[in-house]
């Protein structure tokens, strides 16, 4: 530090005073005996700490413990203590310092209140800048809130292709939405999902796997559409004996499809299957539908996709809006494995990895 002066002083150990800042004296107190120096230090700016007797050397000021002011910050300056530098009473002297800035920081001037009445033409501009300072940054945080905001309502489209269970089946139905279809849940534990488009219903079956789609699968989507079908034909009366034709009917009407007349739509079997959610977009090679379940799949009037294309087809949708009525006519009416036959159906035209570059890696 410039400025800073020594002066060796003869005796290491020296009868000292404190200054008068009582935390300061109850800090040193306790260790007065062990306290070793051989150095007066003098400083433009020193705010003294401890002084030496005045026996000990010419000087005025004698001060051995003091800090100065530095920026915004305290260099403080102490002797050390009479003991082994490897000991533990050396380690907690030193571990002890924060306690003297506590000390330090605890010291203010006792100014009258009506101080504040008057500032200077400085103090004025100060505190104008800082009043527009902090303006700007609630403004800023603001803006970060709302896009963080953005940025979890988004988040459910990921469980598209990596949850399970209902936080996947909730996924799926919000993507139906968005491509058009009004949505409810299924009667637990039947179908999971029903869906209408004008005239079509769709029963589907969501499930989010570790592996690839299962035949089991084929089959439920199977059940729960022949179980629709005989709730639509279904009288009155039987659906109100049988609880799972009672359940489905009113899920029907609260889809608007009406139960006292006859339904002269289309009903159609759906599987979303999440494949392989666990393992990374870039290292799933295996095929979604296996070839041991291609065959009764394409048999079959069930379509079948996966959750990373049902969400291309909602990212491609939000881009172009007039997409999205070719993809809820194209589910509905595709049987079998779901033909990604759209370029902008690729998974990576939506998804880019993330960067040493990234947004959120630099503003860390």
């Amino acid at each position: 530090m410039k400025n800073l002066r020594t002066l060796g002083i003869a005796a290491p150990q020296l009868q000292f005073e404190n200054v008068p800042l009582v935390s300061a004296a109850v800090f040193f107190d306790p260790i007065r005996d062990q306290l070793k120096y051989a150095y007066i230090i003098s400083h433009a700016a020193m705010r003294p700490l401890l002084r030496v007797s005045g026996a000990a050397t010419n000087s005025e000021a004698q001060i051995v413990a003091g800090w100065i002011p530095q920026g915004a910050g305290r260099v403080v300056l102490v002797p050390p203590i009479d003991a082994d530098p490897s000991s533990a009473s050396q380690g907690n002297y030193i571990n002890s310092l924060p306690t003297l800035l506590n000390c330090l920081e605890s010291q203010r001037h006792d100014l009258p209140s009506w101080i504040d009445r008057w500032r200077s033409a400085e103090a004025w501009a100060n505190l104008n800048k800082i009043g527009n300072a902090r303006t700007q940054i609630e403004k800023i945080e603001n803006e970060i809130a709302h896009h963080q905001s953005l940025l979890s309502q988004e988040r459910w489209l990921y469980d598209l292709f990596a949850e399970t269970g209902e936080l996947f089946a909730s996924a799926v139905k919000a993507a139906f939405v968005e491509l058009g279809f009004i949505a409810v849940d299924g009667p637990h534990p039947r179908a999971d999902i029903l869906v209408r488009l004008d005239d079509k219903i769709g029963v589907i079956e969501a499930k989010g796997l570790e592996g690839s789609a299962k035949e089991t699968n084929l089959r439920q989507a199977e059940r729960w559409i022949a179980e629709v079908n005989h709730t639509l034909a279904a009288s009155p009366e039987e659906r109100r004996r049988d609880a799972d034709l009672r359940r489905y009917g009113e899920l029907l009407e609260t889809l608007n499809i009406p139960l006292d007349v006859p339904f002269n739509g289309v009903t159609k079997g759906i599987m979303v299957i999440g494949t392989f959610r666990k393992t990374p977009l870039d290292e799933r090679i295996e095929a979604s539908f296996p070839d041991q379940l291609l065959r009764p799949l394409n048999r079959s009037s069930v379509c079948a996709l996966t959750g990373l294309q049902l969400f291309t087809m909602v990212m491609a949708s939000r881009r172009d809006p007039t997409l999205r009525i070719q993809f809820a006519q194209s589910v509905l009416s595709a049987n079998g494995v779901y033909v990604q036959d759209n370029a902008t159906l690729q998974w990576t035209n939506h998804l880019t990895e993330k960067g040493d570059d990234d947004p959120e890696t630099v503003n860390l």
